[in-house]
């Protein structure tokens, strides 16, 4: 067989590359049965529903194409469990104790199903999981345990992730290099992820709100604009003085308050949790109301409102606008959230070194000036700053770990 190539020849080819054997099957199911008992159970005995789901067919060549497949660099492997109570005996016993239905799912695609579910992502090293060296040697594993995504993600990267980052530059004496700005921004970098997991984690959820509308008014408004018109009063003819119409009309609205109350009404108690917290806590009310607002405004419930007027049924008009809270709490924000906008806080959470803390403090405390200017209690803004000296407190201590724990290390070598 003549070779390729040379002049007149056919184009080169590519070199092949050299075909590697890849592992058994058996192998990477044992090695599942020795990590999954030790990560996702409560002993190290191999539980049923993990023995069926490794039999599963398709699970099967769900792991086939991970050991083979350089494109599925993860398997996912998922624990889920329900409790069920056994019946009463014949006898009429006490109830027994309650069952736990356990099932796994293996997937290779990472993702997240629910928050009470754990799971272990098993990541390969190289395209392939070679046959002729260790199992162990390949892979990696990583715990995701039965929590907020955002607080097990933040755990990773601020107690593993970042210090093993900064270990490995100050070991290498990469940060001390002419001209190495690569390490040193990765690191800000790291720091800046760190932060916004913790925003989120930290992050106040206020509760999204619906203002159901009464089918006869939805209906209406949609033929209306079917003809290419606002829809009025006038288009809802006798129903106006219909009192069945008018006592629906009147109990939706009574709903629509107690929904809007519930936002409205929301505070925290500013002496618990992080100063983050009470930051987010009202710029995300605010967010909340401005959206209540626009609900207010619309068609919708204007109409509502405006046939209820017609029909008499004040009461439930001015109900409305005072027993909801709703501009009071606005105003409330309004006035607050120039001194909670641009908090400068992150530059003292994310400082890595007594100068930048004491910058960051410098920020802080001419940012609090605003307070001035707004109406925001005295006690409660005492709790705030008490808040940001827990949070002082926490970055000095890490800080200065960090810088102890440097010098130890140079000291022995």
């Amino acid at each position: 067989m003549s070779e390729s190539g040379g002049e007149g020849g056919s184009p080169q080819q590519p070199p092949v590359p050299q075909a590697v054997t890849v592992v058994e099957l058996p192998i990477l199911v044992k090695y599942i049965k020795r990590v999954v008992p030790v990560l996702l159970e409560d002993d190290d005995i191999i539980h049923p529903a993990l023995e069926t789901s490794l039999l599963e067919k398709i699970n099967q060549e769900c792991m086939k194409k991970f050991i083979a497949d350089p494109q599925v660099r993860a398997l996912f492997i998922q624990r889920s469990s329900s409790k069920d109570e056994e019946e009463v005996g014949e006898a009429g016993g006490e109830v027994e104790e309650e069952k736990e239905n356990v099932t796994y799912l293996i997937s290779d695609e990472v993702h997240f199903t629910n928050p009470k579910f754990n799971s272990i992502v098993i990541i390969k090293k190289t395209p392939v999981i070679e046959a002729d060296k260790r199992i162990a040697s390949q892979l990696r594993v990583m715990n995701l345990n039965d929590s907020s995504p955002y607080e097990t993600l933040h755990s990773y990267v601020s107690s593993a992730v970042a210090p093993y980052f900064k270990s490995y530059v100050r070991e290498t004496g990469r940060a001390e290099r002419d001209g190495d700005k690569m390490a040193p921004t990765v690191e800000k970098k790291i720091a800046e992820l760190e932060m916004g997991l913790l925003h989120l984690q930290q992050n106040i959820d206020i509760p999204e709100i619906t203002l159901p509308v009464h089918p006869v008014v939805a209906a209406t408004i949609k033929r209306c604009v079917d003809e290419g018109r606002k829809a009025t009063v006038n288009d809802f003819g006798d129903k106006v003085e219909d009192s069945t119409f008018l006592n629906q009309l009147q109990n939706g609205v009574n709903r629509w308050i107690r929904e809007i109350q519930k936002v409205t009404k929301l505070d925290r108690d500013p002496s618990s949790g992080t100063a983050l917290q009470e930051i987010s806590f009202w710029l995300n009310l605010e967010r909340a109301l401005l959206r209540i607002q626009e609900k207010r405004e619309s068609i919708e419930v204007a109409l509502t409102l405006d046939i209820l007027k017609k029909g008499k049924r004040f009461h439930a008009t001015v109900s409305f606008d005072s027993d909801t809270g709703l501009k009071k709490a606005l105003a409330t924000v309004n006035d607050y959230n120039p001194l909670m906008k641009d908090f400068p806080l992150n530059d003292l959470l994310a400082a890595t070194e007594l100068d930048k803390i004491r910058l960051a403090l410098q920020g802080i405390f001419s940012h609090l000036r605003k307070i001035r200017s707004t109406k925001y209690p005295i006690q409660r803004a005492l709790r705030l700053v008490e808040a940001i000296s827990r949070d002082l407190m926490a970055q000095l201590l890490k800080v200065l770990y960090s810088a102890f724990s440097s010098k130890n290390l140079a000291a022995l070598k």
